[in-house]
Protein backbone atom coordinates (compact mmCIF):
# COMPACT_ATOMS: atom_id res chain seq x y z
CA UNK A 1 0.00 0.00 0.00
CA UNK A 2 1.46 3.37 -0.98
CA UNK A 3 1.68 6.27 1.46
CA UNK A 4 -1.03 8.14 -0.43
CA UNK A 5 -3.38 5.13 -0.27
CA UNK A 6 -2.62 4.75 3.43
CA UNK A 7 -3.48 8.41 4.09
CA UNK A 8 -6.75 8.12 2.15
CA UNK A 9 -7.70 4.96 4.08
CA UNK A 10 -7.01 6.63 7.43
CA UNK A 11 -8.98 9.75 6.44
CA UNK A 12 -11.92 7.59 5.36
CA UNK A 13 -11.83 5.65 8.64
CA UNK A 14 -11.71 8.90 10.63
CA UNK A 15 -14.78 10.23 8.83
CA UNK A 16 -16.67 7.04 9.71
CA UNK A 17 -15.66 7.20 13.38
CA UNK A 18 -16.34 10.89 13.95
CA UNK A 19 -19.93 11.79 14.62
CA UNK A 20 -21.98 14.92 14.09
CA UNK A 21 -21.35 15.99 17.69
CA UNK A 22 -17.78 14.74 18.19
CA UNK A 23 -14.35 14.86 16.58
CA UNK A 24 -11.03 13.17 17.24
CA UNK A 25 -7.87 14.98 18.29
CA UNK A 26 -4.61 13.05 17.87
CA UNK A 27 -1.41 13.97 19.70
CA UNK A 28 1.81 12.41 20.93
CA UNK A 29 2.55 12.25 24.66
CA UNK A 30 5.74 14.22 25.21
CA UNK A 31 7.51 11.90 27.64
CA UNK A 32 6.48 8.44 26.44
CA UNK A 33 6.09 9.23 22.72
CA UNK A 34 2.80 7.30 22.73
CA UNK A 35 -0.10 8.37 20.50
CA UNK A 36 -3.11 9.72 22.37
CA UNK A 37 -6.60 10.15 20.97
CA UNK A 38 -9.10 12.54 22.52
CA UNK A 39 -12.79 12.37 21.66
CA UNK A 40 -13.94 15.98 21.75
CA UNK A 41 -17.38 17.63 21.85
CA UNK A 42 -17.73 19.76 18.68
CA UNK A 43 -19.84 22.45 20.35
CA UNK A 44 -18.02 22.93 23.66
CA UNK A 45 -14.54 21.61 22.92
CA UNK A 46 -14.83 19.47 26.06
CA UNK A 47 -12.84 16.23 26.25
CA UNK A 48 -15.28 13.32 26.35
CA UNK A 49 -12.72 10.52 26.49
CA UNK A 50 -8.95 10.04 26.23
CA UNK A 51 -7.40 6.87 24.84
CA UNK A 52 -5.15 6.07 26.64
CA UNK A 53 -5.80 8.52 29.49
CA UNK A 54 -3.07 11.16 29.76
CA UNK A 55 -2.83 10.54 33.51
CA UNK A 56 -1.87 6.92 32.82
CA UNK A 57 0.85 7.98 30.39
CA UNK A 58 2.13 10.52 32.94
CA UNK A 59 2.36 7.70 35.49
CA UNK A 60 4.20 5.47 33.02
CA UNK A 61 6.63 8.32 32.28
CA UNK A 62 7.28 8.79 36.01
CA UNK A 63 7.91 5.07 36.46
CA UNK A 64 10.25 5.06 33.48
CA UNK A 65 12.19 7.98 34.97
CA UNK A 66 12.47 6.20 38.31
CA UNK A 67 13.71 3.07 36.56
CA UNK A 68 16.25 5.13 34.62
CA UNK A 69 14.82 4.22 31.23
CA UNK A 70 14.49 7.79 29.98
CA UNK A 71 17.76 9.44 29.10
CA UNK A 72 18.13 13.19 28.81
CA UNK A 73 19.60 14.37 25.52
CA UNK A 74 22.04 17.23 25.70
CA UNK A 75 22.18 19.67 22.82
Amino acid sequence: MSEEQWIRAVEKALKLVQGPFTYLDFSVHKSTKEVMVKVMNRETGEVIREIPPEKHLDLVADLMKMAGILVDKRV
